[in-house]
């Protein structure tokens, strides 16, 4: 799986004024939380990723008023899903290109801004590397002096139990899928998880969120079926946003799962299958014959049916 995808997501959740402020206020250290005007958080549009470099990184900056004054810290947060030994490096690029953009709007500055830098991790194996910076280069003690530093926070999901995953219920929802994706629980705690989605009072980000787990699960994971997933969310418990929410069938042809589903090295493999798929259902097989020859979901096939007799696929 792209580390890509599990960028995004946490991107498309952190990205959100309300899930960022909650973050912030259950992930920063206590002493910092009380000095900082956390309303005031905004979100910095500029990104630094470099477009020649291969790693694909995901970095999210906070402009944050600080209590009383009107000078402001940055807070930036890096995403991994694999560790990474010079992460500090990357993160040090991010402070300078920040730095360097404070300087341009704040001519007459005479200092820079704090940047607090977070990193949130959720790998298949605990966080092995330093958080220092200065523990990246070589050399003698007496070159210490001469060494730049800074340390990094990094919040290894796998380190925190459940319930010290806090927040407001979209941000606990997501981080728990995250700290789950690559383990075997996933399965088992599932439903426990989108059980979270009942709590979501408006229809609208209840339905947001379907669609957000569903891409999530779809991409970032070969541990659970959509068939699993779906039956899930059709069997909670109908309310708060539950009942006004689209049916699954529609959530998934609205977000265009089936082209996620044949994307890959396997595409033309499973291109065929679809052909196949297709032809027995127009020779009148049913559904189970299809899902026993092709391999595909119940769901699946379903939407994939539905939508090419919509628009008369040839195939």
């Amino acid at each position: 799986m792209s580390e890509n995808v599990h960028d995004k997501f946490c991107k498309a959740l952190l990205t959100e004024r309300e899930n960022a402020i909650d973050f912030l206020q259950n992930f920063l250290p206590e002493e910092l939380v009380q000095s900082m005007d956390l309303q005031s958080c905004q979100l910095e549009k500029e990104t630094y990723i470099d477009k020649n470099l291969q790693e694909k990184f995901s970095d999210i900056i906070y402009k944050v008023k600080l209590q009383d004054e009107t000078t402001y810290i940055y807070t930036l947060l890096e995403h991994k899903s694999k560790a990474y030994r010079f992460t500090a490096l990357q993160l040090q690029k991010y402070m300078n290109a920040q730095w360097e953009r404070h300087l341009q709007q704040n001519k007459r500055s005479k200092t820079l801004p704090v940047i607090v830098p977070l990193v949130i991790y959720h790998g298949k194996r605990k966080w092995p590397y330093s958080t220092e910076f200065k523990n990246l280069f070589s050399g003698k003690k007496e070159f210490a002096p001469y060494l730049p530093n800074f340390q990094f926070i990094v919040h290894d999901l796998s380190e925190y139990s459940d319930e010290e995953i806090k927040g407001n219920v979209v941000l606990r929802l997501c981080l728990l899928l995250m700290k789950y994706i690559f383990t075997p629980e996933l399965p088992t705690k599932l439903p426990e998880i989108l059980q979270l989605i009942t709590q979501i009072s408006d229809a609208n980000k209840g339905s947001q969120i379907i669609e957000l787990t569903l891409n999530y699960l779809s991409r970032g994971t070969d541990k659970i079926s959509l068939d699993t997933v779906t039956e899930i969310i059709e069997n909670l418990p109908d309310i708060g946003a539950k009942h006004a929410m689209p049916t699954i069938a529609e959530t998934l042809d609205r977000q265009g799962y089936k082209r996620g589903f044949i994307a890959g090295k396997h595409a033309e493999k499973r291109k065929g299958l679809l052909r196949t798929a297709l032809s027995l259902w127009k020779e009148g097989c049913e559904l189970g014959l299809i899902m026993k020859v092709t391999g595909f979901e119940k769901n699946f096939l379903q939407t994939f049916i539905h939508t090419a007799n919509r628009l008369k696929v040839v195939m």
